[in-house]
């Protein structure tokens, strides 16, 4: 059986509900973010934080293991978390940039990771709640 914490999509509804819960890391990926984050949230821009590494001139390649257990033991989030990625979800580019981080995680040995369903614009669209800053 799969648990909420191993499946791979997580909606807007289910992730309104878990806000509370103290495994929880909502993590913002948008480059750049917009109209508001998710309350309770992380941000690490996609784009500049780290997630890819250019290597003997080849861009976009998974960093050293070191470098990534860095950046994401940098943003406060330990192994027994549920990460639940945010993307913008206005285009299939920045779902993709989710379900990179998504893959970083799952290459590092972190199963409770998760991409939110639909992005940001399904957790604004749905109306819950949204906070200025993450």
């Amino acid at each position: 059986m799969t648990t909420d914490s191993q499946r791979p999509l997580a909606d807007s509804a289910w992730l309104k509900g878990a806000l509370d819960r103290p495994d929880l890391v909502v993590l913002d990926v948008r480059t750049p973010p917009s109209g508001g984050f998710i309350p309770g949230s992380i941000h690490s821009d996609y784009a500049k934080a780290g997630w890819r590494a250019t290597v003997d001139g080849v861009p976009g390649l998974l960093p050293e293991t070191a470098v990534l257990e860095g950046l994401i033991g940098g943003l406060g989030i330990g192994n027994g978390d549920h990460v639940v990625l945010v993307a913008s979800g206005l285009s299939a580019a920045d779902m993709g940039n989710a379900t990179r981080v998504y893959w970083t995680f799952k290459t590092l040995g972190h199963d409770r990771v998760s991409v939110l369903d639909g992005g940001f614009a399904a957790w604004s669209d749905a109306g819950h709640p949204v906070v200025t800053a993450a």
